[in-house]
């Protein structure tokens, strides 16, 4: 009776190890396959992107230029102060703000800068075209090795960074953020903090999915993708911080 009791012992911790053994390779394959949804759902955006950008640079900006040459053509034929010529100017500004928006919005989609030469880079061409609009003051600094991520995480990172500063120029009414970038060939960091108007922290990391904003479901999925931690933390006083961490090997 003894043999058999510890038989049946055994059997039932070796079926429940089978068994938890099991069930830890099914969350595994559950969680690769909504990291590769994930993957594929955020790549089909960056295909996107690039076709609005290409369609905007070639089309677009094309016609804007154009349409610009037949403006100054015109200009030649009419007084400067009369009331056509003051319209042509007007519409010849015009039409210089829009090419200049146009290009803004093609560098937004399909930033040259990151692909040639890295996220750094890229993220300081980000920062100067913020500090020129002179709203709000972007202090960047970094630590990073000189070997480069691979071309999916700057795009990631990239993208992140995008959308935070996307959220504080539209929500926070800061008037200073600080952007810090630190990566060796092991890690990455990276830290924005900005001084304006904070939030609930706690209730948004606890919040549901279907309450979350298009912004930050976009953060946390291309988060989730590279593997990253995304902390937010704001205190009573105001003001935000977000944190990504990340094993870069």
């Amino acid at each position: 009776m003894l043999l058999l009791a510890m038989a049946v012992i055994v059997f039932f911790l070796v079926y429940q190890r089978r068994l938890l053994a099991q069930q830890e390779q099914l969350q595994q394959i559950k969680i690769e396959q909504q990291k590769a949804l994930l993957e594929a759902s955020l790549q089909t955006q960056e295909n996107e992107r690039r076709r609005i950008a290409k369609d905007l640079h070639d089309e677009v900006g094309a016609n804007l230029s154009t349409i610009n040459l037949f403006a100054k053509q015109i200009e030649k034929f009419v007084e400067r102060e009369s009331k056509a010529g003051k319209m042509v100017g007007k519409t010849k500004d015009l039409i210089a703000t829009t090419i200049t928006s146009v290009r803004t919005i093609s560098k937004d989609l399909l930033p040259a800068t990151l692909d040639r030469f890295g996220l750094v880079e890229a993220a300081k061409e980000l920062c100067d075209r913020i500090n020129q609009a002179d709203a709000v003051l972007v202090n960047f600094e970094h630590q990073v090795t000189e070997e480069r991520l691979s071309q999916p995480q700057e795009l990631a990172l990239f993208r992140i960074i995008q959308e935070l500063f996307n959220n504080t120029l539209k929500h926070a009414q800061a008037t200073q953020v600080n952007l810090f970038i630190h990566y060796t060939p092991k890690s990455l960091k990276i830290i924005f903090k900005d001084n304006g108007v904070g939030f609930d922290a706690n209730a948004l990391m606890q919040s549901k999915e279907s309450t979350k904003g298009l912004g930050l479901k976009n953060l946390e999925s291309r988060a989730q993708v590279l593997g990253a931690s995304l902390n937010y933390t704001s205190p009573p006083e105001g003001g935000t911080q977000v944190n990504i961490l990340s094993n870069t090997a």
